[in-house]
């Protein structure tokens, strides 16, 4: 188990699923922060959780499946940006509904990791599990619904749950680096404590 390692894929992986800097060209924009990469870190993060994944394999295989899902999105989103398949958005809503069930888990864990090494981010990570997964399912929900029904109440709605959920990601950004940072933190005073106890 390597708790720093494991925060850090987690936190940067964070950053690549839910930061979007693109690049624009004439005729195409290109993500240069593409969100399998991220995806491929959170895989590469469910062995260092050591014994908090014990028990959930499930955990390891969904970001590998969604790894290859998005960076199959991510072409086609180059190569035929104007493409409106009903069946792809489809696919990118039930993708979007297997990603806020697998990040709920995942900011239970990392609750618990949190609580059992002492640091303040727990409660403020328990409420961030919550809520974003309220409004992750709600904006992708609503996201279909503007589409098909086409009122300006629920394009309204859709655009204030939208607002909300880019500032519950930008705290959770924030607090999953503090994690990491506390962690890292931790590691180096045990490290110190460990050379006094040595001499």
């Amino acid at each position: 188990m390597d708790l720093k390692k494991a925060i850090s894929l987690i936190a940067f992986g964070f950053l690549f699923i839910f930061v979007n800097l693109n690049l624009s060209f004439t005729n195409l924009t290109i993500n240069i922060l593409p969100v399998f990469i991220g995806w491929f870190l959170l895989f590469l993060a469910f062995t260092p959780l050591g014994v908090y994944m014990e028990g959930k394999s499930y955990m390891h295989w969904i970001p590998l499946v969604l790894t290859a899902a998005s960076c199959a999105f991510w072409v086609i989103d180059i190569a035929r940006p104007q493409l409106d398949d009903p069946v792809l958005s489809v696919v990118r809503f039930i993708l979007n509904l297997v990603s806020a069930g697998y990040w709920f888990i995942l900011f239970g864990i990392l609750e618990k990791i949190a609580n059992d090494t002492g640091t303040t981010k727990g409660p403020r990570i328990h409420v961030i599990k919550v809520v974003s997964l309220v409004l992750y399912i709600a904006v992708t929900i609503l996201a279909l619904l503007v589409i098909q029904v086409q009122t300006a109440a629920l394009a309204t709605l859709f655009m204030l749950c939208s607002i909300v959920l880019i500032v519950v990601v930008i705290i959770a950004l924030f607090t999953l680096f503090g994690l990491r940072k506390d962690i890292l933190r931790q590691s180096e005073q045990n490290l110190i404590d460990q050379v006094k106890g040595n001499q």
